[in-house]
């Protein structure tokens, strides 16, 4: 095979001819003035202008088989820094060639070869394996990209050079879709470009390049420029600026800013709206008004926020001062909720807080709480005429305290003022009216001052007198404390030790002037019954209230004696042989003491009698 570096032409109709195999090389410049035919493979190098003149580039040209073949374009745009020398065997093999080192290398990693000897190995290839103790690199022979290389040229000779690159391909799918894709290593993600009706382009990923140019969608004149995807995915439509210092920016002219999320933009529909960001943001308009509106009859519109809160502010630039009103309107039950802390309505300058309902006003707390006026008064009213102002509470109680700074002192006054019959009622326990410090309670009336107990009046004071009414017994009890003066109507005396004295049972006095149970066949004294006692001493040195008088109508008690008012009312009553007890016979071997006549009887054991003691006899 013979090699020719040169060419002497000297005649015009001279034919040169290498022989088969032989290779020809021109040193220099060629100039060809007329058509340049190549029937075989066409490799040039080192190409820095393409110029041509032909409006089309027939790709495929001469593929007359019936099925579809990929076509396109690839730009090298990023060669990495993962690169090495051809060395030792080279082009071993169609699919192995030897580096200087392959460890940087990996499966899929997509690979330029450049400045090889044999022009027909430069190109694109797909890495399959590598092997970093033999440093060589295998390659994809059936790649999955169509604008790979699937096979070597064996060529021994060491020269050029592997690196990792980056490429961006545009390129015809077999059903004649134009796509793009970038990326470095396989599989590259396609992206389809297509035209679906005169005027409309549809994108699937659209990116501007390395170089920092805009990338600008225009409809020019009348036309609408629309973004729209048949992708049935919450992202189907994305629009983003992928630099974490990038922004995106949607602006319009008077026509404004229309987002319509519901099917087909008619304002009917399912689709939901979502706007996130990771800074402060705005929603703002210059000049009219802002309206944030669920216009479908169960719609909701729901402000969420985080521990910054929400702020309305409806003042002049959000300075917190203007006249800017604020309103909120329902048309159903509504609720201001704060979890966890406090909630404070408040006028700062001037102005009044008003709240007003068509139906009831609920104040609700579950800690104490506070109704106050820093100056004037503080009123609660019921101004309709048939209306109630009501105040309930717990086992704490209601205090209505009007002395200076709720201290208990001061001088204060408390008025209660009311057009009807009313009431102070405690159930359940006792009510005290009471002056603290100093003062008189007084009971003023126009008419009557009434004491009642069970709704019976029992004493009566007016303009024309006092009534004291008792029904049954009438009773003037001295104080319970041991050592206590007596009155002198009802004695008060101390129970002696090792009795147990009721209610009701006839007393005597021991000779230590101590009260103890009254008995008809007892020692000494005890067979002298002094009185009726009005309550129960628990222990020794208690008082006993004795009920003295002759004539009174006192409660005794006895062991069953009694039957009914019926039998018994008018029947003697006499002190019984049983300690402290009444009975209705006078005892034999005793002692005859008459205590009174029966009144009435409760039950078999008590009796209301008419308190008239004498002495009958000693049987």
């Amino acid at each position: 095979m013979a090699s020719y570096t040169g060419f002497l032409v000297v005649d015009s109709g001279l034919t040169l001819q290498p022989a088969a195999g032989d290779t020809s090389t021109v040193l220099g410049n060629v100039v060809v003035d007329q058509d340049l035919t190549v029937n075989g493979t066409f490799v040039t190098n080192q190409s820095e202008e393409v110029l041509i003149q032909d409006n089309y580039i027939d790709l495929n040209f001469a593929y007359v088989t019936n099925s579809g073949k990929q076509g396109g374009f690839t730009v090298n745009y990023l060669p990495t820094a993962v690169t090495s020398n051809i060395n030792g065997a080279a082009f071993s093999s169609t699919s192995v060639v030897e580096v200087a080192a392959s460890a940087a290398f990996a499966a899929d990693d997509i690979i330029m070869v450049s400045g090889a000897n044999d022009k027909s190995n430069d190109g694109i290839y797909i890495v399959t394996s590598r092997d970093a103790g033999a440093n060589t690199i295998t390659i994809d022979t059936t790649p999955a990209e169509a604008f790979a290389k699937n096979a070597f040229v064996a060529d021994a000779t060491v020269a050029g050079a592997v690196t990792k690159i980056a490429v961006a391909v545009l390129d015809v799918t077999t059903s004649g879709d134009w796509q793009i894709g970038k990326g470095a290593v396989t599989p590259i993600t396609m992206s389809a470009i297509s035209t679906a009706a005169a005027g409309t382009v549809l994108a699937n990923n659209v990116q501007t390049g390395a170089v920092n140019q805009a990338c600008v969608f225009t409809a020019a004149g009348t036309g609408t420029a629309s973004l729209s995807s048949a992708n049935n995915s919450a992202t189907a439509v994305s629009i983003s600026a992928s630099n974490p210092a990038g922004g995106t920016r949607i602006t319009g002219g008077t026509g404004g800013f229309d987002v319509d999320f519901t099917s087909a933009g008619d304002g009917v529909g399912d689709g939901a709206i979502t706007m996130n960001a990771a800074l402060a943001s705005s929603i703002g308009t210059a000049v009219g008004e802002l309206t944030l509106a669920a216009t479908n009859a169960t719609g909701g519109v729901t402000l969420n926020a985080g521990s910054g809160g929400v702020d309305i502010d409806a003042t002049s630039a959000g300075t917190g001062t203007g006249d800017g009103p604020f309103n909120v309107n329902a048309a159903a039950a509504s609720a201001i909720d704060v979890a966890g802390a406090n909630l404070t309505l408040s006028t700062t300058t001037s102005g009044t807080l008003a709240a007003s309902s068509a139906g009831a006003v609920d104040v609700t707390a579950a800690a104490a709480s506070q109704f106050t006026t820093s100056s004037g008064q503080l009123t609660l009213a019921a101004t309709n005429a048939a209306g109630v102002v009501q105040i309930n509470a717990g086992t704490g109680g209601i205090d209505l305290d009007a002395t200076s700074g709720g201290t208990g002192t001061g001088d204060g006054p408390f008025n209660v003022n009311a057009a009807a019959a009313s009431a102070i009622d405690v159930a359940g326990a006792n009510l005290t009216l009471s002056t603290s410090t100093s003062g008189d309670i007084a009971l003023n009336s126009v008419d009557d001052v009434a004491i009642q107990v069970g709704g019976t009046n029992y004493l009566t004071t007016s303009k024309a007198g006092t009534t004291l009414v008792a029904p049954k017994n009438l009773t003037f009890p001295a104080t319970s404390t041991a050592g206590a003066a007596t009155n002198t109507s009802i004695p008060n005396l101390e129970m002696g030790a090792g009795e147990g004295i009721s209610a009701g049972a006839i007393v005597a006095m021991a000779d230590d002037g101590q009260v103890l149970n009254a008995d008809a066949d007892g020692v000494a004294n005890l067979k002298n019954p002094i009185g009726v006692t009005l309550n129960a001493p628990t222990g020794a040195g208690e008082i006993a209230v004795v009920c003295t008088f002759p004539g009174a109508m006192v409660k005794v008690t006895s062991t069953g004696a009694f039957t009914n008012t019926a039998t018994d009312a008018g029947k003697f009553a006499y002190l019984s042989d049983t300690a402290g007890a009444t009975t209705l016979t006078a005892p034999s071997a005793a002692r005859i003491y008459k205590l009174g006549i029966v009144q009435s009887v409760v039950d078999a054991n008590n009796a209301w009698i008419i308190f008239q003691p004498q002495f009958i006899a000693d049987v």
